[in-house]
């Protein structure tokens, strides 16, 4: 069991590691790109616990902020930040509603690149604000379609059947 969990969060890891260096220009529109770590970060606090949201957030975020050596850190601070606030409010908010998680992944979503736009902008409020209309917000709702059809396959827990 333990080493099937792990495996299962290597290969997460895996997907997003491919997802950032292969397919993450191919599938943005315009300044709008979706942001898969938050989506599996959410789907795993709400999924499994806590320490399943923590460990992908920061793990996933150094591995997106090695691009950026100014700013290492930062992602996995906030990623680790985002699982522990989706954690609390999942223990206040009944969380078994799809709506419900893809409004958890938009704000998340919203709040993470908000704070990060500041830091890495040097605290510049109209900067900012310039950003959460053009990129965040855009942002946010073409991940919240991603969300959408994650939560929705694994509510379903589909499976491939292979039949000769």
């Amino acid at each position: 069991m333990m080493a099937r969990n792990i495996l299962f969060f290597i290969l997460l890891l895996f997907c997003v590691v491919i997802y950032q260096a292969l397919l993450a220009d191919i599938v943005s529109i315009g300044l709008a790109r979706p942001d898969i770590i938050l989506v599996f970060l959410v789907w795993l606090t709400l999924t499994r616990d806590l320490t399943w949201g923590v460990a992908f957030g920061f793990a996933a975020g150094l591995l997106e902020d090695s691009h950026n050596p100014q700013l290492l850190g930062l992602g996995a601070l906030l990623n680790v930040l985002s699982a522990l606030a989706v954690f609390l409010v999942s223990h206040r908010v009944r969380t078994d509603s799809l709506v419900i998680r893809i409004a958890m992944v938009i704000g998340v979503v919203v709040l993470h690149d908000m704070i990060y736009s500041l830091v890495a902008f040097s605290f510049d409020i109209h900067l900012d604000i310039m950003i959460l209309f053009n990129t965040i917000i855009p942002s946010a709702l073409y991940t919240s379609l991603i969300a959408a059809g994650v939560m929705y396959l694994s509510q379903r827990r589909l499976t491939l059947r292979f039949e000769s």
